[in-house]
């Protein structure tokens, strides 16, 4: 991609440089994140959940379909309460309405 400035990557929660070293890695705890989640639920807002590279939904639709094709890239499906037992995960939400 030829670039020559740090990345900020998922709402500011991932900074990495040109060669993809990480810069700055904000985390939350599981607890936090099912806190979160559930709340972002009760008021209809979309989650996506993130490790690493990896994107994580609980279901397709539309915003996950247009975030898809914006960055080209698929979401792994599944349970977040299944994710929760596996993973340390990097949180963020998308509330586009």
């Amino acid at each position: 991609m030829n670039i020559n400035n740090p990345i900020i990557c998922y709402n500011g929660t991932l900074i990495v440089d040109e060669q993809t070293n990480i810069i700055s890695n904000v985390t939350i705890s599981f607890s936090e994140a099912k806190q979160v989640v559930k709340l972002a639920k009760d008021k209809g807002i979309h989650v996506s959940l993130y490790k690493g590279d990896e994107w994580y939904v609980e279901k397709l639709e539309k915003w996950t379909r247009q975030e898809s094709e914006i960055t080209n890239v698929s979401p792994n499906i599944m349970s977040f309460i299944n994710l929760f037992d596996v993973f340390t995960v990097l949180f963020s939400l998308m509330s586009l309405s």
